[in-house]
């Protein structure tokens, strides 16, 4: 499986040994993506899915980014939650509404959007709706930045593209001082 793959995640030690696990406080965090968490796991806490969705390989991953603990050196930032919340509903703007609004109704705090809707570099309805989802209801979202890099353009994609969300992504640095020759990531 996908979770038993991922190595030590890099510099959530910190947070860790500065006492700050997903236990700390009463945070509720959602996964949103193409399909949904296993709830089988024993690496994760009591996931609660709300569609009926399969489960699938990248959602699993993501939330062993997120909250994944197997008591030795795979341990996430955000490992100690109580519980983990799981939609289906990625690409278009239905499906991404209908998971978030699921998600509101459970009173996460926060949510991931690991996946786009083939719209790069500028803001569409989807950014839209998460920009006022954020500012509305007191969520945060983190979303991938898409990693379109081998397409030949650099650009952010939706729904990442507002102006309130978090994007984190890789890039291939040239190695030098010049900016001109780095790129997003594939």
């Amino acid at each position: 499986e996908l979770l038993e793959s991922m190595p030590l995640l890099k510099r959530t030690f910190n947070v860790r040994d500065a006492g700050i696990t997903g236990a700390t406080g009463p945070v509720k965090v959602l996964v949103n993506d193409c399909g949904e968490v296993t709830t089988t796991h024993a690496w994760l806490p009591p996931v609660i899915k709300g569609s009926s969705a399969n489960v699938a390989s990248h959602p699993c991953g993501v939330a062993g980014n997120i909250a994944m603990d197997n008591g030795s050196n795979m341990v996430a930032a955000a490992a100690g939650l109580p519980q983990l919340y799981s939609h289906d509903g990625c690409g278009s703007d239905g499906p991404a509404q209908t998971a978030w609004t699921w998600g509101l109704s459970q009173g996460i705090d926060l949510g991931n959007c690991s996946w786009w809707n083939g719209n790069k570099g500028s803001i569409v309805f989807l950014d839209r709706f998460f920009d006022h989802t954020i500012r509305n209801f007191n969520v945060m979202m983190f979303k991938s930045t898409g990693n379109q890099g081998n397409t030949g353009t650099p650009y952010n994609t939706s729904p990442g593209n507002g102006f309130n969300m978090t994007n984190s992504g890789a890039y291939n640095d040239g190695d030098n001082v010049d900016w001109s020759d780095d790129a997003m990531a594939s």
